[in-house]
């Protein structure tokens, strides 16, 4: 079973930190850690692995940071660009039955609920 993580969560409040901030404002890694209270070695585990992943933009340098990459983005992507597919079931391991496909139904009822859960970056 691969369950919501912890860092999955972190992902989506440092996202949603970084979705308020205009197009041109980037963020220090120290004030993102500061302001969601997740440690500084923790918030740039995640960051270095959604700008990976293309969701996030990295700045080098003294002047570096952190800005949201995409315009929007759901709970769901985020959650699995962080630790991969969530399961309810692993439908592989189990014989089909009324039981599976209650919790296969239940599974994609999740899934389509986190992908209607947007962040949408501040325009302006």
């Amino acid at each position: 079973m691969n369950l919501i993580r912890k860092e999955s969560e972190y992902a989506i409040r440092i996202l949603k930190l970084l979705s308020t901030f205009p197009d041109n404002k980037i963020i220090k890694l120290k004030e993102i850690s500061e302001t969601e209270n997740i440690s500084v070695h923790f918030t740039a585990k995640i960051l270095r692995n959604l700008s990976r992943k293309k969701i996030v933009n990295s700045f080098q340098g003294s002047q570096g940071g952190y800005s949201l990459k995409r315009k929007k983005i759901t709970y769901y992507e985020i959650i699995k660009a962080i630790q991969g597919e969530i399961y309810i079931v692993n439908y592989k391991k189990f014989k089909s039955n009324e039981i599976i496909e209650n919790l296969l139904k239940t599974q994609e009822l999740c899934v389509k609920h986190l992908n209607s859960i947007e962040i949408q970056k501040n325009t302006k």
